[in-house]
C-alpha cells in the first residue's frame, strides 16, 4: 500500500492579509506551495471550496486569493490504485490475497478539498474489504481449489462494481480487474513439485542419451575401420594414422593367411593340399583387394584331394597334373 498524498497533495492555513495601498488587502504568493504538473489550487473561502480558476499564479491581490483562509492542492491526474484485501480460505492456516485495480480520476476538486481525501488508497481498500459479494466467498473455498476460488471472486467482484463502483465523494472511481494470490506456502509446495518433475524428466532424458550412445559406440567399436572412422571423425587421430593402422591390419591378415598356407602345405608334405589352390588365390585375391578375381571359378566344397564336388551331369574327371602318383 502506497504511502503516498492522493487526490489532496497538500493543504496548509494561509496567514491573514495585509493593508496596503487605498487599504485594499494583500497577501503575499511566497505563502502558497508549489503546484505540481496536473495540480490545481483549490481556496477556502467563508465556508466553500472554489478551486483557482486562472492558468497563471495568484498575484496577491485577488479577493478569492485574499479572503481564503487555507489552500488545499489536489492532483487531477488520473491514476490507477491498487486495492488489497484478504478472503479467508477453508484452512485456517491459509487465506487468499486479492489485488482489486482501480482507475481513479478527480470529477470536483472542490468536493475533494472539502472532505480533505489524502488517502484514497486506505479507502479503497475499506470499501474492498467490506464488500458484500467478497464476504459471501469467505471460508467457502480451500487452498487447492484455487482456480474455482479465482473465478468466483473475479465473477462476483465484476457484477458488483459494475453495477454500483466504490462511492468516493468528488471522485469517478472505476473497476478495472482483480487478481487472487495464491498462499505463499502453496506457491511453494507447487513450486517444488515442478522442480521435481522437471529434474526426473531431465535424468531421463540424460539416461536415454547415454543408452544411444553407447549403443552407437558399439556400432562403431565392432570392426577396425568402424572404430579409426569414429576416431577421425572426433579428430583423435590423424587421416595417416587412419591410414597406417588400414595398411597395417591388411598387412598382418595377409601374413596371417600365408603362414596357415605354409602350414598346410607342410603337414601334407607339399604334395596334397587340403584346399583347391586356384580357388584359395581367388578368395585371396577378393579378401586383400575386395573384388573378385578376373575369371574367378565359383566356390565349391573342396575334398582332401583338392577337387570341388561333382557337377549334376557327372562325375569330375582331375586333370593329369591334378592325380596322385602311384
Amino acid at each position: 500500500m502506497s504511502s503516498e498524498r492522493f487526490p489532496v497533495v497538500d493543504e496548509r492555513p494561509l496567514l491573514r492579509p495585509e493593508r496596503r495601498w487605498f487599504l485594499r488587502s494583500w497577501r503575499d504568493p511566497a505563502q502558497l506551495p508549489t503546484l505540481p504538473p496536473g495540480c490545481v489550487y483549490v481556496f477556502a473561502v467563508e465556508g466553500r471550496y472554489a478551486p483557482w480558476p486562472h492558468t497563471e499564479h495568484p498575484r496577491g491581490t485577488e479577493p478569492q486569493f485574499t479572503q481564503a483562509r487555507s489552500v488545499s492542492v489536489v492532483n487531477t491526474r488520473y491514476r490507477r490504485i491498487v486495492a488489497t484485501t484478504w478472503v479467508p480460505s477453508r484452512d485456517p492456516a491459509d487465506d487468499f490475497l486479492v489485488r482489486a485495480v482501480f482507475g481513479c480520476r478527480v470529477a470536483r476538486p472542490d468536493i475533494v478539498a472539502a472532505h480533505g481525501l489524502t488517502g484514497l488508497q486506505t479507502d479503497l481498500d475499506l470499501c474492498l474489504r467490506l464488500e458484500e459479494q467478497l464476504i459471501r466467498l469467505q471460508h467457502r473455498f480451500g487452498v487447492e481449489e484455487m482456480s474455482e476460488a479465482r473465478a468466483a471472486v473475479a465473477e462476483n467482484l465484476t457484477t458488483a462494481y459494475r453495477q454500483r463502483p466504490p462511492a468516493v465523494p468528488g471522485m469517478y472511481i472505476e473497476f478495472e480487474g482483480v487478481h487472487v494470490c495464491p498462499p505463499r506456502a502453496l506457491r511453494d509446495h507447487y513450486a517444488g513439485l515442478r522442480d521435481t518433475i522437471w529434474s526426473w524428466q531431465t535424468e531421463t532424458l540424460r539416461e536415454a542419451f547415454e543408452l544411444e550412445r553407447v549403443k552407437h559406440a558399439e556400432e562403431l567399436l565392432k570392426s577396425p575401420e568402424r572404430a579409426d572412422a569414429a576416431a577421425l571423425a572426433r579428430q583423435e587421430i590423424t587421416a595417416k594414422q587412419a591410414a597406417d593402422r588400414a595398411f597395417q591390419e591388411r598387412d598382418t591378415r595377409t601374413q596371417r593367411l600365408i603362414e596357415q598356407v605354409q602350414k598346410w602345405l607342410d603337414a601334407d608334405g607339399a604334395k596334397r593340399a587340403p584346399i583347391d589352390r586356384r580357388y584359395f588365390a581367388d578368395a585371396l585375391f577378393q579378401q586383400l583387394t575386395g573384388q573378385p578375381a578376373p575369371g574367378a571359378a565359383p566356390a565349391g566344397r573342396v575334398h582332401s584331394n583338392g577337387h570341388a564336388d561333382p557337377p549334376a551331369d557327372g562325375p569330375l574327371i582331375p586333370p593329369q597334373d591334378r592325380v596322385d602318383g602311384g
